[in-house]
């Protein structure tokens, strides 16, 4: 399985989704925040041009239980910079081989993204989708 690292992708698992997002992967396959969202069936991505979308989108992730970085680890969600690389580091993402710079071989500043763990799509406005969590409360 693998998934397209271009300009600033966001990434993040289908299971993840399925987990805290009412509806799921469904849900944010019928309301991409744009046109680039894609899928591998394990991984979901979206990309963005400028940092303020991609912040947006993954305050949006957060906002129905996505956890971002922690302890300087990725955790459900990854940014790729195709310039500059991860956000932070993530072990629960592989790439296709290619070494740039200073970056460890798992954590390429670009090219395609795979799924380590392989248990382990998203909304225009994730406010507006109930999250499992909060509907559970």
């Amino acid at each position: 399985m693998s998934i397209l690292v271009e300009a600033i992708t966001v990434i993040f698992r289908n299971a993840t989704a399925d987990a805290l997002i009412e509806g799921g992967v469904a849900t944010i396959r019928d309301n991409p925040p744009n046109n680039t969202y894609r899928t591998d069936g394990v991984l979901s991505a979206v990309g963005f041009m400028t940092p303020e979308d991609t912040e947006h989108f993954v305050e949006r992730l957060k906002d129905v239980g996505f956890r971002f970085i922690e302890k300087g680890k990725s955790m459900d969600i990854a940014v790729c910079d195709q310039n500059r690389g991860f956000t932070a580091n993530c072990e629960w993402l592989g790439t296709n081989g290619q070494h740039l710079n200073n970056i460890k071989p798992r954590h390429l500043r670009c090219g395609i993204m795979q799924a380590l763990l392989p248990n382990y799509n998203i909304i225009r406005d994730c406010s507006s989708v109930g999250s499992k969590r909060n509907n559970a409360e």
